[in-house]
């Protein structure tokens, strides 16, 4: 184990896009076996989350992380953060998070 956050190369995860319920996004994935969602949180898909993948790939799982904010692979810094906020407060799917909607990225 680490002392700190593992980081993750994007240059091994494969993009796929995904589009249903009227909304479009990239997949990333990698690994072969028993699959696993790993959904990030703000600021998006950064590279903690990648290494985050890259463990789950190595215990033998297929890692699929969708990517429907922020800059792929990116760091995780307060700028990043600060791009992906003003469209999250305005999204349909921020405000059914807010009053437990059903939405179509959760689905």
């Amino acid at each position: 184990m680490t002392d700190g956050p593992r980081r993750g190369a994007l240059q091994d995860w494969t993009a796929t896009p995904f589009a249903a319920g009227g909304i479009e996004h990239d997949v990333y994935r990698r690994g072969d076996g028993p699959g696993v969602v790993l959904v990030p949180e703000i600021p998006g898909m950064t590279q903690e989350v990648l290494g985050l993948g890259d463990r789950l790939v190595e215990a033998g799982f297929t890692v699929a992380v969708p990517s429907p904010f922020g800059e792929p692979g990116g760091p995780t810094t307060g700028g990043a953060v600060l791009r992906v906020l003003p469209r999250l407060c305005v999204s349909r799917e921020f405000r059914a998070f807010a009053t437990d909607a059903r939405r179509p990225f959760a689905d």
